[in-house]
């Protein structure tokens, strides 16, 4: 179900403008979304554009580190670093948290917040509420 949720994700994103540069449109969505969510829990999605086996081990180590940072938070639930199918050049994140209170809260934190700005920036960055489209098989 995670392989049909990123495919339709990522279209939907590419098809409404959403995924946009650092400081694009994705970010002003994000920033608004986060700050009058009441989802309980809350997904976000991150898109990545690797284009070498070196972009992507950094990424992929920076990620780690992150989500070890955001492991210790209250509400932290689960993460996955996603590839895109074959040859793909796109990554995606999904971090699950109890509640978008408790993930800007961890946002908010130096720790996180350093770490964040090492990472190679996200294509996109959204809030999504997990199950919500249910897809038919």
């Amino acid at each position: 179900m995670y392989k049909k949720f990123i495919a339709l994700s990522l279209s939907l994103l590419m098809l409404t403008g959403c995924a946009g540069g650092i400081g694009g449109p994705a970010h002003r969505i994000f920033d608004k979304q986060i700050e009058a969510s009441t989802l309980t829990p809350v997904l976000m999605g991150q898109g990545f554009v690797v284009r070498s086996n070196k972009q992507q081990q950094l990424l992929e180590d920076q990620w780690v580190e992150l989500v070890e940072l955001l492991k210790q938070e209250p509400g932290f639930i689960s993460a996955t670093l996603n590839r895109g199918e074959g040859s793909s050049p796109l990554r995606l994140s999904l971090i699950k948290w109890e509640t978008a209170e408790g993930l800007k809260n961890a946002l908010a934190k130096d720790a996180i917040n350093n770490q964040v700005k090492k990472m190679r920036a996200p294509r996109f960055h959204h809030l999504f509420e997990p199950g919500a489209g249910r897809l038919a098989h």
